[in-house]
Protein backbone atom coordinates (compact mmCIF):
# COMPACT_ATOMS: atom_id res chain seq x y z
CA UNK A 1 0.00 0.00 0.00
CA UNK A 2 1.09 3.46 -0.50
CA UNK A 3 2.13 6.11 1.84
CA UNK A 4 0.45 9.67 1.99
CA UNK A 5 3.59 11.18 0.90
CA UNK A 6 3.95 8.98 -2.19
CA UNK A 7 0.58 9.51 -3.21
CA UNK A 8 1.23 13.30 -2.79
CA UNK A 9 4.48 12.89 -4.94
CA UNK A 10 3.04 11.21 -7.94
CA UNK A 11 -0.39 13.72 -7.80
CA UNK A 12 2.50 16.59 -7.89
CA UNK A 13 3.90 15.17 -11.02
CA UNK A 14 0.79 13.98 -13.01
CA UNK A 15 -0.95 17.55 -12.21
CA UNK A 16 1.92 19.84 -13.04
CA UNK A 17 0.17 21.20 -15.93
CA UNK A 18 -2.01 22.87 -13.78
CA UNK A 19 0.97 24.97 -11.96
CA UNK A 20 2.81 25.65 -15.51
CA UNK A 21 -0.52 26.22 -17.31
CA UNK A 22 -3.01 27.26 -15.56
CA UNK A 23 -1.08 29.13 -12.80
CA UNK A 24 -2.71 27.17 -10.07
CA UNK A 25 -0.59 26.57 -6.85
CA UNK A 26 -0.55 23.95 -4.60
CA UNK A 27 -2.93 25.03 -1.77
CA UNK A 28 -2.89 22.15 0.59
CA UNK A 29 -2.55 18.14 1.42
CA UNK A 30 -3.35 16.53 4.08
CA UNK A 31 -4.49 12.73 5.65
CA UNK A 32 -6.25 11.15 8.03
CA UNK A 33 -4.50 8.17 9.57
CA UNK A 34 -5.55 5.84 11.89
CA UNK A 35 -3.83 2.93 13.72
CA UNK A 36 -1.36 3.08 11.49
CA UNK A 37 -3.01 2.68 8.19
CA UNK A 38 -4.08 5.49 5.62
CA UNK A 39 -7.53 6.11 4.92
CA UNK A 40 -7.52 9.30 3.08
CA UNK A 41 -5.39 12.08 1.47
CA UNK A 42 -6.03 15.02 -0.39
CA UNK A 43 -4.48 17.37 -2.09
CA UNK A 44 -5.43 20.57 -3.05
CA UNK A 45 -4.62 23.22 -6.29
CA UNK A 46 -5.91 26.86 -6.62
CA UNK A 47 -6.10 29.23 -9.16
CA UNK A 48 -7.86 33.43 -8.80
CA UNK A 49 -10.92 31.74 -9.68
CA UNK A 50 -11.07 27.30 -9.81
CA UNK A 51 -9.67 24.66 -7.42
CA UNK A 52 -8.73 20.69 -8.38
CA UNK A 53 -8.44 18.23 -5.67
CA UNK A 54 -7.19 14.61 -5.90
CA UNK A 55 -8.74 12.49 -2.98
CA UNK A 56 -7.72 8.94 -2.65
CA UNK A 57 -9.87 6.44 -0.49
CA UNK A 58 -8.37 4.10 0.75
CA UNK A 59 -9.31 1.36 2.04
CA UNK A 60 -11.92 1.26 -1.04
CA UNK A 61 -9.41 2.45 -2.99
CA UNK A 62 -10.96 5.15 -4.63
CA UNK A 63 -9.36 8.27 -6.39
CA UNK A 64 -11.47 11.19 -6.91
CA UNK A 65 -10.95 14.22 -8.95
CA UNK A 66 -12.69 16.94 -7.78
CA UNK A 67 -12.67 20.48 -9.23
CA UNK A 68 -15.22 23.69 -9.51
CA UNK A 69 -15.25 27.56 -8.76
CA UNK A 70 -13.96 28.99 -5.57
CA UNK A 71 -17.02 30.14 -3.38
CA UNK A 72 -15.72 33.56 -1.78
CA UNK A 73 -12.45 33.24 -2.47
CA UNK A 74 -12.12 29.39 -0.95
CA UNK A 75 -12.82 26.17 -2.30
CA UNK A 76 -16.30 25.06 -1.35
CA UNK A 77 -17.43 22.64 1.43
CA UNK A 78 -17.45 19.01 1.20
CA UNK A 79 -20.67 18.39 0.53
CA UNK A 80 -21.67 21.55 -1.63
CA UNK A 81 -23.23 19.69 -4.71
CA UNK A 82 -23.82 23.20 -6.57
CA UNK A 83 -20.07 24.06 -6.17
CA UNK A 84 -18.05 20.61 -6.53
CA UNK A 85 -17.57 18.56 -9.16
CA UNK A 86 -16.25 15.26 -9.79
CA UNK A 87 -14.67 14.15 -12.67
CA UNK A 88 -16.93 11.47 -13.25
CA UNK A 89 -19.91 13.72 -13.96
CA UNK A 90 -17.81 15.80 -16.45
CA UNK A 91 -17.41 12.53 -18.26
CA UNK A 92 -21.19 11.91 -17.86
CA UNK A 93 -21.92 15.49 -19.45
CA UNK A 94 -19.79 14.44 -22.32
CA UNK A 95 -21.74 11.38 -22.84
CA UNK A 96 -18.37 9.40 -21.87
CA UNK A 97 -20.58 6.67 -19.74
CA UNK A 98 -18.04 4.14 -19.93
CA UNK A 99 -15.41 6.83 -19.05
CA UNK A 100 -17.94 7.73 -16.04
CA UNK A 101 -18.69 4.75 -14.95
CA UNK A 102 -14.68 3.87 -15.00
CA UNK A 103 -13.10 7.15 -13.81
CA UNK A 104 -11.77 6.42 -10.40
CA UNK A 105 -12.15 3.01 -9.36
CA UNK A 106 -8.30 2.49 -8.87
CA UNK A 107 -8.66 -1.43 -8.16
CA UNK A 108 -5.56 -1.38 -5.27
CA UNK A 109 -3.48 0.97 -3.63
CA UNK A 110 0.24 -0.45 -4.79
CA UNK A 111 1.54 2.25 -6.63
CA UNK A 112 1.29 1.33 -10.05
CA UNK A 113 -2.07 1.71 -9.99
CA UNK A 114 -2.54 5.10 -7.99
CA UNK A 115 -0.11 6.20 -10.75
CA UNK A 116 -2.23 4.73 -13.68
CA UNK A 117 -5.48 6.34 -11.89
CA UNK A 118 -3.79 10.02 -11.50
CA UNK A 119 -2.46 9.33 -15.22
CA UNK A 120 -6.13 8.76 -16.20
CA UNK A 121 -7.56 11.55 -14.37
CA UNK A 122 -5.32 13.89 -15.10
CA UNK A 123 -5.83 13.95 -18.95
CA UNK A 124 -9.27 13.51 -18.84
CA UNK A 125 -9.23 16.84 -17.06
CA UNK A 126 -6.68 18.44 -19.04
CA UNK A 127 -8.22 17.50 -22.62
CA UNK A 128 -11.78 17.95 -21.46
CA UNK A 129 -12.01 21.02 -18.80
CA UNK A 130 -9.54 23.32 -20.52
CA UNK A 131 -12.70 26.26 -20.61
CA UNK A 132 -13.47 25.64 -17.21
CA UNK A 133 -10.05 25.62 -15.28
CA UNK A 134 -9.27 29.62 -17.83
CA UNK A 135 -12.47 30.57 -15.95
CA UNK A 136 -15.23 29.44 -18.26
CA UNK A 137 -18.84 28.59 -16.64
CA UNK A 138 -20.33 26.68 -18.84
CA UNK A 139 -19.72 23.02 -17.85
CA UNK A 140 -20.81 24.21 -14.34
CA UNK A 141 -24.23 24.70 -15.89
CA UNK A 142 -24.22 21.34 -18.03
CA UNK A 143 -23.12 19.16 -14.80
CA UNK A 144 -25.58 20.82 -12.01
CA UNK A 145 -28.15 20.07 -14.59
CA UNK A 146 -27.30 16.61 -15.02
CA UNK A 147 -26.85 16.58 -11.51
CA UNK A 148 -30.17 17.80 -10.77
CA UNK A 149 -31.37 15.33 -13.28
CA UNK A 150 -29.64 11.81 -11.63
CA UNK A 151 -31.39 12.89 -8.19
CA UNK A 152 -34.26 13.53 -9.52
CA UNK A 153 -34.21 9.66 -11.43
CA UNK A 154 -33.18 8.62 -7.82
CA UNK A 155 -35.92 10.13 -6.27
CA UNK A 156 -38.76 8.99 -8.97
CA UNK A 157 -37.33 5.17 -8.35
CA UNK A 158 -37.64 5.23 -5.00
CA UNK A 159 -41.89 6.03 -5.17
Amino acid sequence: MIDAEAFFDLAREHFKWLVADFRFHEDSHESLIRESRLILSVIRWVSNRRFVEAVLEAPRPYLDIAFGPLVHGAPPAADDIFNRFHLSQLAAVLGDREVAARLGDIGGLNRRKIDRGLHEGSLYLRRHADDVLRGGDAKFDEIRAYAHWVIEQNRNALM
